[in-house]
């Protein structure tokens, strides 16, 4: 049996120092306000740096049921999210839209 040491303590804050793609340490625990909790995280003995695993998550308001829906986004394992995608596209669409708008305001302003 392993045991818990300074180093391995040492090596997961390296491996949550290095993470340059979010804020690693603001996604590790997320919890409703108001209330108290007891949390014990226990690192991976076998391989410290791969104590918390990083993810991405989508989630929408359903049309159907009004219900809140999330889920891991498959883009965490390397993997094709269309539903990432689709929002990314309708969002330049508004971008787009609102360029135009501002353009005319712009126009129509100094015309």
């Amino acid at each position: 049996m392993k045991t818990y040491n300074s180093s391995m303590f040492a090596s997961i804050k390296q491996a949550l120092t290095k993470d340059e793609k979010s804020n690693a340490r603001k996604d590790i625990l997320r919890f409703a306000p108001g209330n108290t909790y007891t949390v014990r995280i226990l690192p991976n003995v076998d391989d410290p740096a791969k104590t918390f695993f990083h993810y991405f998550q989508i989630g929408w308001k359903s049309f159907a049921t009004g219900q809140y829906i999330s889920l891991v986004s498959p883009s965490t394992f390397g993997e094709r999210d269309p539903i990432a995608e689709e929002r990314y596209k309708s969002t330049e669409v508004v971008q787009k839209q609102i360029r135009k708008k501002q353009k005319l305001l712009f126009d129509l302003k100094n015309g």
